[in-house]
């Protein structure tokens, strides 16, 4: 393969000793010339995608064979880094990839590694800025670095508040390092051994918190005199890690920037409450607190005295109190009538420091006080065009009853394809009649926002006339975590669709989620629950928070769950969940009996097929390979996916002669002429590129049946566009990956699902099989879950291992459970797969 590389695509000319790679070129651009212009875009979107096909199209992306040599600590440029693959061939950097002409090595840089090295190579930056670069890249790629010394990025330090009468004293201590004044100063140390860096953040804190160090006590003293100074710099200048450090080391000695939007607790005053109202910790510096403290002479005297002095905070046993928070009861009562609150200067948000709830409950409203009015026995939605089924009556009825008893909340769990979607826009139209709707926001993954707006147009056009203005704002999860805008406005309704999205208490998505102000929050999704019980709460404690208590308690009672899910006291404590959630949570299945939707009939076949000949080589010959090469690392997904192609396809290339590198392929032919004669349609899932390329080709040379692949490469438009093709009789396969089309799709013109490739994860395939077996479908529904098999070998292919796990997953039934359970099964079918 002979290659030209520009400024933005690399220029592709296939010859004569090339077959192989023409034979794939050829199918997967579904063209027959030998000359392809490749855009860096295109092959890093073909690289998140599926990093195996970028070999087949001859570009290596084993990014664990390279290292990077560094000739100096004190320089780190392009003039004296050198890259090296597989310890020997010199690599040279020429736009996107890493290239040797002679060898034939050709190394694509996906735009994170890209990216890296060039600022590595190119920018002025600091060395430790440039380190913690190929930190990065030897974490999450397994690139390695060496360098003539060790080098450590000092990122680590701990801070020590020290109360005194007038304020408080803060000093930091940095482990290993002597003369930490100079250290910091210096930012870097030098020894026979090692070389150390201070990590730039860290530096930029604690050269800040120098600022404050007294010359003559030589401590670091925050008091009346500069807490001013001390705030603004709090609020502007120093990270969140030193934030997060306060927070770790005195309880309340955590106030947060104004950058940063606080969900707070606090109660209306009341009259009789005056005397007993704010106490201003530095938790609660910016926004005001409730705690009991008595308004004493004392204290008055201290307040009118800072008034006097033009000053905004008061230290008074033990805690700071802000002037401008005081409630001008207080204010009225101390007679400082020329106060003027302070206005806080404002700034750009960034990211959301919330109440988290989990070592304490620093944060529990999960029901007004003041209870609606029951509501009527007949559900009339003046404003929903369209028949609910009697289950979703119901359901939305439920969610009401929790709407006016005055829970914030409700997590409406049913199965997929049950229509959670009509229900929620059918509580959307009974809030629009209570003039109770707007503003809301509806936040879904990417994927469905079209299918959003087709469903608010179809089901209410009343709403719909809203649609893009400020009372009706639909939103995927990524531009929700970038538009700091919505963040100050009331929301009468937040919908939250696939809320699986924010199971992780953590996650950045979880803080901002968490730190809308909603009267109700409605969280919709089929799967609750994916690999921890902890998910659960972290949605509940979203939509309702409090009700769980705090995430701590929460584990320690119920972590059985985790650890050993199979278990009688597991089940019992999943019900007692399930109990406590009750007027705020609902799940139905396809199978329960108050669905009575007289679904079609689902009928599963397991389709087994033996390796062939060839397959049955490749596949030991990989297994071998890994196993040796890792022989201290049991990397059991990459190796799967190995397995999991070879199983597909035995070869490398793309060879037209299907049945020599195929069992699979052979099955597929019968059940596809026997669906064609029926004049029916059909999915046929699959996550690799290759595969999907190899059945489309497949179908159409053999079997004259045209299709269209649905991947992560397809632009949203260009999808939508073959969704409607499908659904409107134009098209008879669809070719999928159940990541693409596992989610929100519906495709009810299919009746027959075909899992060409096993997931490890049956959730993902039970999704998928969702897009067809869903409200709409008509015909009955045919299963189809292919996997091979050795043919004179006892062994077991990793596809015998994943249809293990299918089968175990069919057999649980308790929503809390069932994945949890499914993923011990998968650490245990790991150990069995390695001995």
């Amino acid at each position: 393969m002979k290659y030209v590389i520009h400024k933005d695509f690399i220029e592709i000319k296939l010859g004569i000793g090339d077959r192989r790679l023409k034979k794939f070129y050829y199918v997967f651009f579904n063209t027959r010339n030998n000359k392809f212009n490749l855009t860096y875009d295109f092959l890093n979107m073909l690289y998140q995608e599926d990093p195996t096909i970028l070999e087949k199209l001859g570009f290596k992306t084993d990014y664990e064979n390279l290292t990077v040599k560094l000739r100096f600590v004190n320089k780190i440029d392009s003039s004296t880094i050198k890259f090296k693959y597989n310890e020997e061939i010199d690599l040279v950097i020429n736009e996107r990839f890493l290239v040797n002409s002679n060898k034939g090595v050709i190394l694509f840089l996906n735009s994170e590694v890209y990216d890296a090295f060039s600022f590595i190579l190119y920018n002025n930056s600091k060395i430790v800025e440039k380190i913690n670069k190929l930190n990065q890249l030897k974490k999450k790629y397994n690139i390695s670095y060496i360098a003539p010394k060790k080098i450590e990025i000092i990122n680590k330090y701990n801070l020590k508040v020290n109360e005194e009468s007038d304020g408080e004293v803060i000093d930091y201590t940095i482990f290993g390092i002597p003369k930490k004044e100079s250290f910091v100063l210096s930012g870097s140390l030098v020894t026979n051994k090692k070389v150390y860096y201070i990590d730039e953040s860290t530096k930029k804190d604690l050269l800040i918190l120098e600022k404050y160090r007294d010359p003559k006590s030589k401590k670091i003293i925050i008091n009346e005199n500069n807490i001013e100074k001390f705030h603004e710099d709090y609020l502007h200048s120093f990270s969140d890690e030193f934030i997060e450090k306060l927070s770790d080391r005195i309880k309340f000695l955590t106030f947060q920037p104004s950058n940063i939007l606080i969900r707070k607790n606090v109660s209306p005053i009341s009259k009789e409450e005056l005397f007993n109202y704010n106490i201003i910790h530095f938790h609660d510096l910016l926004n005001g607190g409730v705690e009991n403290l008595e308004l004493t002479p004392e204290l008055k005297e201290k307040i009118e005295n800072a008034k006097k002095e033009n000053k905004n905070f008061v230290f008074y046993k033990g805690s700071w109190i802000r002037l401008d928070t005081l409630p001008e009861e207080v204010v009225e009562e101390i007679k400082t009538k020329s106060f003027e609150p302070h206005k806080e200067p404002k700034s750009k948000l960034f990211d959301l420091e919330i109440k988290e709830n989990i070592e304490k409950l620093e944060y529990s409203k999960f029901k007004k006080e003041e209870k609606k009015q029951t509501q009527e026995e007949k559900l009339d939605l003046k404003y929903f065009e369209g028949k609910l089924k009697k289950f979703q009556e119901i359901g939305v009825k439920k969610v009401i009853s929790a709407y006016l008893e005055g829970f914030r909340g409700f997590l409406l769990a049913d199965d997929m394809g049950l229509g959670k979607t009509a229900q929620a826009i059918a509580f959307m139209t009974w809030l629009l009649e209570e003039k109770e709707l707007f503003p809301v926001m509806i936040v879904v993954p990417n994927s469905l926002l079209e299918n959003w707006r087709k469903e608010l147009e179809r089901f209410s056009p009343e709403i719909y006339k809203h649609f893009n203005t400020k009372d009706l704002v639909l939103i995927n999860y990524e531009k929700l975590l970038r538009n700091e805008k919505l963040l100050i406005r009331d929301w009468n309704l937040i919908i939250t669709d696939e809320a699986q999205r924010y199971k992780n208490y953590r996650s950045k998505t979880t803080r901002i989620i968490k730190g809308y102000k909603f009267k109700f929050h409605l969280a919709l999704t089929g799967t609750p629950v994916e690999n921890s019980i902890d998910e659960l709460w972290n949605i509940i404690d979203a939509i309702t928070p409090g009700l769980l208590g705090k995430l701590k308690d929460f584990n320690n009672k119920y972590n059985v769950i985790n650890s050993d899910p199979t278990s009688e006291e597991a089940q019992e404590k999943s019900l007692e969940i399930l109990n406590s959630i009750d007027p705020v949570f609902l799940r139905r299945n396809k199978e329960d009996k108050e669905v009575e939707i007289n679904f079609p009939k689902k009928e599963e076949f397991f389709i087994e097929s033996y390796l062939t000949q060839t397959q049955e080589d490749k596949y030991l010959d990989t297994y071998l390979k890994y196993k040796k090469k890792n022989a201290n690392k049991k990397d059991f997904l990459g190796l799967a996916i190995k397995l999991l192609q070879v199983c597909d396809f035995g070869a490398d290339y793309f060879d037209e002669n299907f049945y020599k590198h195929s069992g699979k392929l052979n099955k597929l032919k019968d059940l596809m002429i026997e669906i064609k004669n029926k004049k029916e349609k059909a999915l046929i899932f699959t996550k690799f590129i290759m595969t999907q390329q190899i059945i489309k080709a497949f179908l159409r040379n053999e079997l004259g049946i045209e299709s269209e692949i649905l991947n992560g490469t397809v632009p949203i438009e260009t999808r939508n566009y073959i969704v409607k093709q499908f659904n409107d009789g134009k098209i008879d396969v669809l070719i999928i990956n159940p990541r693409v089309g596992g989610v929100g799709l519906n495709l009810v013109a299919a009746n027959h699902v075909i899992h060409y490739t096993p997931e490890w994860n049956p959730a993902v395939t039970s999704q998928a099989t969702d897009r067809a077996y869903r409200i709409g479908q008509d015909k009955d529904v045919y299963v189809y879950y292919f996997f091979s098999k050795f043919r004179n070998n006892h062994n077991k292919t990793i596809e015998e291992y994943f249809m293990k796990l299918l089968e175990r997953k069919k057999q649980i039934k308790n929503i809390l459970l069932d994945n949890i359970i499914t993923n011990k099964e998968f650490e245990n079918l790991k150990k069995e797969f390695f001995e």
